[in-house]
């Protein structure tokens, strides 16, 4: 969901004619979608903004049981990508980790082109493959993980190709993963990652120079190219 300028031009309209003290409601955003959401109870998308507005406040507690009326009301398929997002931003905040990964998840089957909730999947894949330990018997854990992540970073970037965070993630896990695949003496697929992985950090350096990242992105280019250099020889 964007920015609410649509939801308040319908409330204007719609609540124009109510009493002196709509004055003193309107005063903060969680007194007007408090407001609003009592007076169209099944709106879906007021629902979402009372939940930002517990957020910012926050209210977890109460921004969880917001997003979950959205979820449950009159909404399309973005007002409910956009709750089931938010709910698993929640539960990943508190360290949830298998609820916000549910809620990723539902929110990307809700709405595939959610660029956001495919971000999120793609750190949490990440994560996760980062968390697990280096020994033999888990390679193919962390090459599935990593695997997952960058399906997601693409997915993301394919959908907003200025998804600064996205592209720098997508170009680390590729990286890693041929890092892995030289280790195992699979070379070949190892140049194609590399090369892979060099392409998003030339498309992030020319998008963003002063990209906070920008140091590790130079540095991580250099290991990149030396690398690949070390396969040619």
């Amino acid at each position: 969901l964007k920015p609410a300028t649509w939801a308040v031009a319908v409330l204007i309209v719609a609540y124009s004619l109510g009493t002196v003290e709509r004055g003193i409601v309107w005063g903060s955003n969680l007194k007007l979608w408090t407001d609003a959401t009592e007076k169209a109870p099944n709106r879906g998308e007021l629902w979402n903004l009372l939940g930002v507005a517990y957020r910012e406040q926050g209210d977890d507690a109460k921004a969880l049981d917001a997003f979950h009326k959205a979820i449950d009301g009159d909404n399309n398929r973005t007002g409910r990508s956009y709750a089931k997002r938010n709910v698993a931003l929640i539960y990943h905040g508190q360290n949830n980790l298998q609820r916000a990964k549910e809620y990723y998840l539902a929110a990307i089957e809700e709405q595939p082109d959610n660029p956001n909730a495919q971000y999120d999947l793609g750190v949490m894949y990440n994560m996760e493959a980062r968390s697990i330990g280096e020994e033999n018997d888990r390679q193919n854990q962390i090459g599935a993980k990593l695997d997952l992540a960058a399906t997601h970073f693409a997915a993301t970037v394919r959908l907003n190709p200025f998804h600064i965070r996205a592209r720098w993630g997508l170009a680390s896990v590729l990286a890693m993963q041929g890092r892995r695949l030289e280790k195992k003496g699979e070379l070949r697929q190892a140049v194609v990652h590399y090369r892979s992985a060099l392409v998003e950090l030339d498309a992030l350096i020319a998008q963003a120079p002063r990209f906070e990242s920008r140091v590790q992105i130079q540095e991580e280019r250099a290991i990149i190219a030396a690398a690949l250099k070390r396969i040619a020889e």
